[in-house]
């Protein structure tokens, strides 16, 4: 059975999009959630996870839209890998009833995390517009 999981972070999102897209998925029941991205707890998540089935996959609209850390997203899909569970995600190419799926999604929340990292390490400059982000920061000169 495909089980969906929406969640939203603020009042202003909206489920629609991502109801669209579980729906067309084939997803037999979705799950909503509204919570904000920096609690810990997610409990509409934490007891979808805890009542999943095996052989049921897990259909998510975006890979960031699932774990709050790297930690947490690899910790989540271990358990589902244990449970016998496979994780679609809409937006992603991730599969993980396939075993090439699973290297990928270790692969791309890596690069998700790295991605993070750099952007909130990258420096500014201010200047009578303000501040701005400089992209090319880390880029050797010359």
């Amino acid at each position: 059975m495909k089980i969906g999981y929406a969640k939203v972070s603020t009042r202003e999102q909206s489920f629609d999009l991502q109801m669209d897209a579980l729906k067309t998925a084939g997803c037999t029941k979705i799950c909503r959630e509204k919570i904000s991205g920096a609690r810990a707890e997610r409990p509409v998540l934490d007891e979808l996870i805890t009542n999943i089935r095996g052989g049921d996959v897990l259909v998510i609209w975006k890979l960031d839209r699932q774990g709050r850390s790297l930690k947490h997203l690899v910790e989540l899909v271990a358990d589902l890998i244990e449970k016998d569970v496979g994780l679609l995600s809409f937006n992603d190419p991730i599969d993980t009833t396939t075993a090439q799926g699973r290297l990928v999604i270790i692969f791309k929340a890596s690069r998700s995390q790295n991605f993070h990292a750099d952007r909130n390490r990258r420096p500014v400059t201010n200047n009578a517009k303000g501040t701005r982000w400089r992209p090319n920061a880390y880029l050797p000169k010359g």
